[in-house]
């Protein structure tokens, strides 16, 4: 909370205070913008009718599909989706990127859950991670707690612990089965 009073207030001797105002507004609107795909997963999820599938590709090399049991059991994951998310803050530190250039015969992430609505659009959700290659060795490295939300290949991250959980330890295995 200091650290952010420290930043407004040198912002507003550096710019002024209409100059701070424009670049806490402008902030702002990036920060809202950057929830349009959260918003619209909880509002998806909040909505069966709008919810064609909820499933996972789990985090085997060769990426398993699962599916919920049933319709009743889709409608339950849902709302434990919709719970975490409500609870879930937005991460704006930068997330390192993966080495460019590497190439995977296998699924070497984590499980990935994804969300198909009606309109055959879908949130892709996992735990946030990049790989890195050091003497010949493939190293996943995941950011602890921090949950990748991805929709038209736009990314936003954000900082929910149960999210995270329920995908990275499978949690998610005792509501679905495999396919």
């Amino acid at each position: 909370m200091i650290k952010r009073i420290s930043v407004y207030i040198i912002l507003i001797l550096l710019l002024g205070v209409g100059g701070y105002f424009a670049f806490n507004s402008i902030y702002q609107k990036q920060t809202s913008l950057d929830n349009e795909t959260i918003n619209l997963l909880i509002k998806t999820l909040k909505n069966p009718s709008l919810v064609k599938s909820i499933n996972i590709a789990d985090d085997s090399p060769p990426a398993h599909a699962w599916v919920p049991e049933n319709y009743e059991r889709q409608i339950e994951i849902a709302s434990k989706l919709v719970t975490y998310l409500e609870h879930a803050t937005m991460y704006t530190s930068e997330i390192p990127k993966s080495q460019e250039g590497l190439i995977f015969a296998a699924n070497i992430g984590p499980s990935q859950l994804c969300v198909l609505d009606t309109n055959k659009s879908s949130i892709i959700v996992s735990p946030a991670y990049y790989v890195t290659v050091q003497n010949n060795s493939i190293n996943v490295k995941y950011i602890d707690d921090v949950v990748d939300v991805s929709s038209n290949n736009k990314h936003v991250y954000i900082k929910a612990n149960k999210l995270y959980n329920w995908l990275k330890n499978n949690e998610w295995k005792i509501d679905y089965i495999n396919m």
